[in-house]
Formats: C-alpha cells, structure tokens, sequence
C-alpha cells in the first residue's frame, strides 16, 4: 500500500512538470523575463495622413494680382490655410476654404486677388493638418512674390522740367528714336522741296 501512494506521488509530480513545460512552450521567447515578470510589448502603427502645395510654385513671381491656390490632402480630419505678407507682417486665416471631417482625402482649389491682402510684396502660403485644438501634425509651405510689371525704358532727360514731361508721358526709348526719325524725313523732305522751288524761281 505505502509503495502504491509513491507511484501516485511520482505519477502526479511528471503530469506537473510536463503542464509546466507545455505552457512555457507556448509563451513567446523574450516574454518571461529573469525575475519571472511578464513584458508586454505595443506596437504603435504610423498614419499617413499629408498635405502638399502644388500652386502657387515655391520662388515663384507673379505680375498680375489674381493667384490661383492648389493643395492635395490625404486621411485628414482638419486642414487649415494660412497666408502670410511678409512685406506688411500680416497673417491670414482663410477660414472659408478649411476642410474638415473624418479620414478626408481630396483637393481644395481657389483663387485670391492679392491686392485684397496688402498688394506688392513677397508672401508665403501655408496649409497645415490639425488636431487637438492648435497642435500641427504636418504642415506644407511655399513662398512667391507678387510684383508690379517692368516700367518701359524711359530715357534719362535730366531733372529739369523737360525731363520730367518726358517722364510723364512714359514714353519709351524706342518710340522717342521712331518719332525722331519721321520728324527728320519730313523736315529733310520739306528742305528739298523748298531748295527745289527756290531753283526754279531763280531760271525764270
């Protein structure tokens, strides 16, 4: 009988062992540190939300006032638009073509007339994903210039108030040498028939 109970015994002790080791089997290595405390690992995926400017092109110079704007979104729940004068240091918020929603993807375009956010100057325009209120999670940025056109060639007459006539009159360089030139033929062509008259007078 007491041989009996030590076979049970033993028997009890090898089906332990092996419950203990089938459970070690199946948890993965690394997972049970030295001290026996478990780690848990989380993996953290990245979200591949964007914004990218396509117009205005970056350095580019524009004479006329009228700009056509262009961004591309992707997996966005806010956008906001910014445009900055550099020249007079205001910033706008253009609140009326904000996107917003849930994992939006798409295009927003428009068109600004410059001359209604200071006129002349060099101005940078900005779109940034937001979330949590004020925080940027990505933002895109260009910046171009918005000039007036090249002035003719107006020659230099000086700063007496024949040259500032000229300089009223805007007249360029190369219509002052056409104008000059006809002037010349006709009074050269007046000459020769005045000295052909005068000929003839002077035979009879």
């Amino acid at each position: 009988m007491q041989l009996s109970k030590k076979k049970v015994v033993g028997l009890g002790g090898l089906a332990l062992v092996a419950g203990l080791t089938a459970v070690a089997a199946n948890v993965p290595a690394g997972a049970i540190s030295a001290s026996g405390a478990v780690n848990i690992v989380v993996e953290v995926y990245s979200i591949n939300y964007s914004t990218t400017i396509e117009s205005p092109m970056d350095g580019a110079t524009y004479e006329q006032p009228v700009v056509k704007f262009k961004e591309t979104h992707a997996r966005v729940d806010n956008v906001k638009y910014y445009l900055t004068n550099t020249t007079t240091g205001v910033t706008y918020e253009l609140s009326q073509y904000e996107v917003t929603g849930d994992d939006v993807s798409g295009t927003v375009e428009f068109t600004l007339d410059l001359d209604d956010y200071g006129g002349y100057g060099t101005y940078i325009f900005r779109s940034a994903i937001v979330s949590h209120g004020s925080h940027f999670d990505d933002e895109d940025s260009v910046q171009f210039v918005y000039a007036s056109p090249e002035s003719p060639n107006v020659p230099n007459t000086g700063s007496n108030n024949l040259g500032a006539f000229y300089g009223s009159l805007n007249i360029a360089k190369s219509d002052l040498l056409t104008t000059g030139l006809i002037g010349f033929l006709a009074i050269s062509l007046l000459a020769l028939f005045v000295i052909r008259k005068s000929s003839k007078t002077e035979r009879k």
